[in-house]
């Protein structure tokens, strides 16, 4: 008999939905559960290691989308010299498909003018603002949000033999809420 379990997790963040609609392209809190039903995986450590991929890289982290057309007022250290694209040598990517800016040259910049800069208000604020940016490359609809946490958990679980991801189901809200069969 083959077993399923059901994995439940919570992440809480906020984004810009930059082109699709007027309310969503302001940046938003927002709040999802998603469930994954997993068949023959009696391995504890996947639920731990997505627990922890959920905490450090989006809960809490503001998600945008690396060709949203405000990064360059949102984000401006993190553009080329010409201020219209994101320079990717200033960020750092990660295998399950997301970049964050890297605060070790946001620092070092700050130190080029500044000994001690996080001690000065506004250069820690800065540092928090970068610190807490998470880039993908979607729009960051709730939709697009489970389609590629679904795709991470695929790509994972696909290391234990004979283990599938059967469904998943996620809610933004009791009026949204959405199951995939994979």
């Amino acid at each position: 008999m083959r077993k399923i379990q059901a994995h439940t997790f919570e992440v809480i963040g906020s984004r810009r939905c930059a082109g699709v609609d007027e309310k969503k392209s302001y940046i938003h809190g927002y709040k999802m559960k998603i469930k994954f039903e997993i068949r023959d995986l009696d391995n504890l450590n996947f639920k731990k290691w997505f627990k922890k991929f959920i905490k450090e890289s989006i809960d809490h982290k503001m998600l945008l989308d690396l060709n949203d057309p405000l990064n360059e007022e949102n984000v401006v250290w993190v553009l080329e010299d010409d201020a219209e694209r994101i320079d990717r040598e200033k960020l750092i990517w990660f295998e399950e498909n997301y970049w964050i800016p890297d605060i070790t040259q946001i620092v070092e910049y700050m130190e080029s003018w500044e000994k001690n800069p996080l001690l000065n208000p506004k250069n820690k604020a800065i540092y928090e603002k970068y610190k807490g940016i998470v880039f993908v490359n979607f729009i960051p609809t709730s939709e697009n949000i489970a389609l590629w946490l679904i795709d991470i958990v695929q790509n994972k679980i696909c290391q234990y033999p004979g283990a599938k991801l059967i469904s998943a189901e996620y809610w933004e809200s009791s009026k949204l809420h959405q199951r995939l069969e994979v």
